[in-house]
């Protein structure tokens, strides 16, 4: 018996021979081994097959970090999981720079973010972080709104107060500093962000006096620095050792409170290059974007028969559920669903085919109780263009709409639409038209109401 163990070699053969003279017998040849349990990676640029591919999933390996210059992390909060425990933001970096919430700061773990609601005292802190001197930094991090500010909201600053001992981003409406404290460049008719949206802020100090060259200012991966037109510096920062705490959300002493969320929040000891920069853009918000597949000139079935054709290039035979924000035509959704169109107006189609009205139905509020509605629920604008149906319960405060149907005739197309009322308490007995307009304001009653165009159905 001849028997080999523990061959390891990395190559691949198709064939495998064994090779014997006319004096040997082999009987009951055995070959077996275990195979190397690793990524599958093609760079033929093909792949064909003729049997199906069953595979647990397509992407990078989970524990795949495309984070540039990780040894030189000093903080990183990676909000794509929630990075809190025992109450503390943990720090991934591995220098154990955990932060603390003050005021109403939390995690979102919906939106995966930080969030900050710049009613007062609203930050995380970390005390020391040990910076000294004419320390290079870089500090990126993803930052939206909640909403457009009318004073100052510090995204983030690190150092101590004084002059030429930090290092932060001040913003205003309208006004961007990138300051050192009394020793900055700024614009103070320059908005850094006028929306809501998410974008991706990378601020990076590379030593020296304040100015355009010794400083970036990266909005989605555009250097905007050259906007920040105007001095104060005359000195390097020197940061303080034994007095360099890091913010975010505020100012180094809590004065400037922001009203936004906060993801992907990252410090560093270097200064970053632009490749790098545009290294963590691509990585996205949640770390979605370090891998992609690509489909080109292929249309993509999902839950078809066999033998089906795709009829576009995404074409779903069942149920779709999103965990999130739908855009189509932006990359930011606002809302659940946000359609947008640069020019022409957006549309959303409710086609039937078969010559029923289609229905629509908004709920803003309890529907069981039509006279509670609250204020400040907006439905916005729906323009109909034939037999659609608006019915459910919907209310808004201050010359907008709000309609009824709990009790309206079905051959009502809008069941009951007012246009210019302020009232949070209107009766259904007093809807008899379809569309109506009044000007009154407070509790309507049926000499309340003035219609100034009603359509009646025979």
């Amino acid at each position: 018996r001849l028997e080999f163990k523990n061959l390891d070699n990395p190559n691949y053969y198709k064939y495998h021979a064994i090779v014997a003279d006319a004096f040997t017998r082999l009987k009951e040849v055995k070959l077996y081994g275990i195979r190397n349990q690793g990524s599958s990676t093609l760079h033929d640029g093909a792949l064909t097959l003729t049997k199906n591919l069953d595979v647990p999933r397509i992407g990078p390996p989970l524990d795949a970090d495309d984070t540039p210059r990780r040894d030189r992390l000093v903080v990183e909060y990676n909000t794509s999981t929630n990075p809190v425990e025992d109450g503390l933001v943990q720090d991934t970096s591995g220098r154990g720079n955990d932060g603390v919430f003050h005021g109403n700061a939390n995690y979102d773990a919906s939106e995966k973010d930080l969030t900050f609601d710049g009613l007062g005292n609203d930050h995380i802190e970390r005390k020391n972080i040990g910076f000294s001197g004419e320390q290079l930094v870089s500090v990126s991090t993803w930052f939206r709104y909640n909403s457009i500010p009318t004073s100052r909201g510090d995204i983030f600053s690190v150092g101590k107060v004084g002059t030429a001992t930090q290092f932060g981003i001040a913003t205003y409406t309208a006004g961007t500093y990138l300051y050192t404290g009394g020793n900055d460049i700024y614009n103070t008719g320059y908005n850094l962000i006028t929306d809501t949206s998410w974008h991706h802020i990378v601020a990076i100090y590379r030593g020296g006096t304040p100015s355009t060259t010794t400083m970036s200012l990266y909005l989605d991966n555009v250097d905007v620095i050259g906007n920040l037109s105007s001095s104060t510096g005359s000195q390097s920062v020197n940061f303080d050792p034994n007095d360099c705490d890091l913010v975010i959300g505020s100012t180094i002493d809590t004065a400037a409170d922001v009203n936004g969320s906060i993801s992907q929040f990252k410090l560093y000891d270097t200064a970053l290059t632009a490749q790098e920069v545009k290294t963590l853009y691509q990585m996205g918000r949640c770390d979605e974007g370090g891998h992609v597949v690509n489909f080109s000139k292929t249309r993509v079935g999902i839950g078809l028969g066999d033998e089906e054709v795709p009829q576009a290039a995404l074409d779903v035979r069942g149920d779709v559920s999103f965990g999130s924000k739908v855009g189509i035509g932006t990359t930011s959704p606002l809302s659940e669903l946000d359609i947008y169109k640069a020019t022409g107006g957006a549309e959303l189609l409710i086609n039937t085919g078969d010559l029923q009205p289609p229905t629509i139905r908004l709920w803003n509020f309890d529907h069981n109780n039509y006279n509670n509605h609250g204020a400040g629920t907006s439905v916005g604008t729906i323009n109909f263009s034939g037999n659609e149906r608006l019915t459910g319960d919907t209310h808004t405060d201050d010359t907008r709409a709000f309609s009824y149907a709990n009790t309206l005739h079905d051959w009502a197309r809008i069941s009951a639409l007012f246009v210019g009322s302020t009232s949070t308490s209107t009766s259904q007995g007093y809807v008899r038209g379809d569309l109506a307009f009044h000007t009154n304001n407070g509790t309507q009653s049926a000499s309340d109401l003035q219609e100034r165009m009603r359509i009646k159905h025979d």
